[in-house]
């Protein structure tokens, strides 16, 4: 079963040359927050919360598995 953790998206942009939203994802676990740059293919009608549970469904899989390129940030 998988925990809920706090996510938050950061910089949401629409890519028009390869049609697809893009974010910087954060989720935090614990004391520690986990930065996953995250990309969905999506037409630019698709709505923000349809783009956004996208973006953060990528970052829970890689989060998940241990998966994709992260940067590490220690939450004091």
């Amino acid at each position: 079963m998988m925990q809920t953790r706090p996510i938050q998206l950061t910089d949401v942009i629409y890519n028009a040359a390869n049609q697809r939203f893009e974010a910087l994802v954060t989720v935090h676990d614990g004391e520690i927050s986990r930065k996953y740059p995250c990309a969905i293919d999506a037409p630019i009608t698709m709505s923000f919360a349809d783009a956004a549970h996208g973006l953060e469904t990528q970052a829970m899989r890689r989060h998940a598995t241990g998966r994709g390129t992260m940067v590490w940030v220690i939450v004091a």
